[in-house]
């Protein structure tokens, strides 16, 4: 299978990462061959497999959720610093469309709900990039995602998040940002983002 995450198995990528997908949410734990899968997927996300994001998505979702202690505590791979490298580099990237990005800011929620009380030392971090991109984003479906972030950053813990906000003197910029996107609707009259 690891063979399959590198450039050899380009052809079959996709069916690939559908059973690590299958393996990492099915079995009751997640054992280390599994995890040893982790690096080969983001090196592939940052050297060719940008196209398929979002089905790295999902496994690397399940390690999280399903394997929060040993994200948390492995130092021998560091899979918070892989994570945040693959995510700060992706939601930087300029050239990168809205759409190419959207899983990122989505395992970023995952963290947040799965860690919580863990990685504070992340939230600034993870917060200083979402409001970056924030700033550049003209979708609409990539706004809400990104302040879904803040969001999940305010139920991890919402005195860190408040202070990293009023740091960056953002705090009545991004709540009235979110209450905007709240209020739309369609003319149906159904809400227009957070579906």
């Amino acid at each position: 299978m690891q063979r399959m995450l590198t450039t050899d198995g380009q052809e079959v990528f996709e069916e690939v990462l559908e059973i690590v997908s299958y393996m990492t949410f099915f079995s009751p734990t997640i054992s280390l061959e599994m995890w040893s899968l982790w690096p080969l997927m983001i090196e592939a996300l940052a050297d060719w497999a940008i196209d398929f994001f979002p089905n790295i998505l999902v496994p690397l979702d399940n390690y999280i959720s399903r394997g929060t202690a040993h994200f948390l505590t492995c130092k021998e791979t560091d899979y918070q610093q892989s994570l945040w490298n693959m995510i700060s580099s992706i939601m930087a990237d300029k050239n990168l469309e809205d759409n190419d990005i959207e899983p990122a800011p989505k395992l970023i929620e995952v963290v947040f709900q799965n860690c919580r009380g863990q990685v504070d030392h992340w939230v600034e971090p993870y917060l200083r990039i979402t409001l970056d991109r924030l700033n550049r984003t003209e979708k609409p479906r990539l706004k809400c995602l990104l302040v879904q972030v803040i969001a999940n950053a305010v139920y991890y813990n919402a005195a860190l998040t408040l202070s990293i906000l009023n740091k960056f003197s953002v705090t009545t910029e991004v709540f009235n940002l979110w209450f905007q996107l709240l209020q739309q609707v369609r003319k149906s009259g159904l809400r227009a983002n957070f579906k």
